[in-house]
């Protein structure tokens, strides 16, 4: 939308884009811009301000990303006021409500994600779901050349995905929010940086390492406890207290997040005889609903959509 009515914005801004509360100068003296593409995970924007304005966004389930492309704003999450313009940007995490102030002349790229969305993304990079919440940090440089290539990833998804062109297949568009989703995540730093950016196994047991190295081994089968314990040396609870300390979950989950991984691996792999049940069962999952469930968790993604973006692409 392009106006210089501000209560048109501001109806847009309540409506369409989120905002709880927004105020603009008088008509005549504001022009407002906005262009968003919105996938079911990822929302690309780019708006602009002629004239002053304010808005509120209460929490929401995703993170917001300004980029500042020309001119300056101030973004207030909780008692940070964060300065946007063209070498700084702000992040307002999950959960965290914020005041944007734009000043004439201001223009952004946004990028908005859900929660749900990165922390799966997050698991599935990390090989194990992470303890504790998934925050960023809210002022970030983005005259880097990693942000930069955030933001040149973003343009593009936008190019491709822009409504005026034929639709794209669902796992074309699935694969560009996947790759946004990682790109943002190794880009911009949050409270499980460290573990992307670190060896997992360092500092870890090594009856933890052991157990982990024989689960991998045996995927293909349930592993009891008692093995475990024996190719461990140490007691079930010793061993389970080990694996949540230092992986954030029991060694049965861990099981269950190595079947799954390997059940991705073989529904990428796109052969024309597989099924989404064949490759459950031969991963050791007997219900299929709640392979399909765990697998969507893990993954974002259901896995008949894995199979046939693999076919897609293999063809």
């Amino acid at each position: 939308m392009h106006t210089s009515d501000p209560e048109e914005m501001r109806h847009a801004m309540l409506t369409r884009f989120g905002a709880s509360h927004f105020t603009g100068p008088p008509a005549g003296a504001f022009e407002g811009y906005g262009d968003f593409i919105i996938t079911d995970r990822v929302s690309l924007g780019i708006c602009a301000y002629g004239g002053e304005a304010v808005a509120h966004f209460d929490e929401t389930d995703a993170v917001r990303f300004q980029i500042g492309t020309k001119g300056h704003s101030t973004t207030t999450v909780g008692c940070e006021v964060v300065q946007v313009d063209p070498q700084h940007g702000c992040v307002t995490s999950p959960g965290r409500a914020s005041k944007l102030k734009f000043h004439a002349g201001y223009e952004q790229m946004v990028l908005r994600l859900g929660h749900d969305g990165l922390k799966s993304r997050l698991t599935a990079m990390l090989g194990f779901a992470p303890k504790g919440d998934l925050v960023f940090d809210n002022c970030v440089r983005t005259d880097t050349a990693e942000v930069q290539r955030l933001v040149q990833l973003a343009h593009f998804c936008r190019s491709q995905l822009n409504p005026a062109h034929d639709a794209l297949p669902v796992p074309i568009v699935h694969q560009f929010e996947q790759a946004i989703e990682v790109s943002f995540l190794c880009t911009v730093r949050h409270s499980f940086t460290h573990l992307l950016e670190s060896d997992v196994s360092a500092g870890t047991p090594a009856h933890v390492r052991r157990a982990e190295q024989y689960i991998e081994a045996n995927w293909q089968r349930a592993v009891e406890i008692e093995e475990l314990t024996e190719i461990t040396g140490v007691s079930a609870r010793t061993l389970a207290r080990a694996f949540v300390a230092h992986r954030g979950y029991s060694p049965r989950l861990f099981a269950k997040q190595v079947r799954l991984q390997r059940a991705k691996e073989m529904l990428q792999a796109g052969d024309a005889a597989a099924t989404v049940t064949g490759i459950a069962l031969a991963c050791n999952f007997a219900n299929l609903g709640h392979f399909a469930r765990d697998y969507c968790k893990a993954f974002g993604e259901l896995p008949s959509i894995t199979l046939a973006r693999a076919r897609l692409f293999s063809t």
